[in-house]
């Protein structure tokens, strides 16, 4: 049997698109392990919520890795329906170019 393991993460909103009817949100997951119990780093998650409920779809080490996980998963079990985190990647990506022009 496995050893009970707790500790402490945090979960921080750090991006929402509305798409369609719903919305697509991805969070950061913070380790606030300081007892070292948790092994893992921070990660991110994508989420999409219909408006009924809301269900993880994606995860990786950045934002942009999480929406193309998501991305790939969606296409895999919902490919006969638009993909909310196609439409979320794309204006993520056009966001970071501006954010990269208007840093120059």
């Amino acid at each position: 049997m496995a050893e009970k393991i707790v500790g402490k993460v945090t979960v921080k909103q750090v991006l929402f698109e509305r798409v369609g009817d719903g919305g697509v949100f991805v969070y950061k997951i913070v380790n606030d392990d300081n007892d070292n119990d948790i092994y893992f780093g921070d990660f991110y998650i994508a989420t999409f919520d219909d408006l009924n409920s809301e269900a993880v779809w994606g995860v990786g080490s950045n934002i942009e890795s999480a929406l193309e996980n998501a991305e790939r998963e969606w296409d895999r079990e919902e490919g006969e329906y638009d993909n909310p985190f196609r439409e979320a990647l794309e204006k993520f990506k056009e966001e970071e170019r501006k954010k990269l022009l208007y840093n120059y």
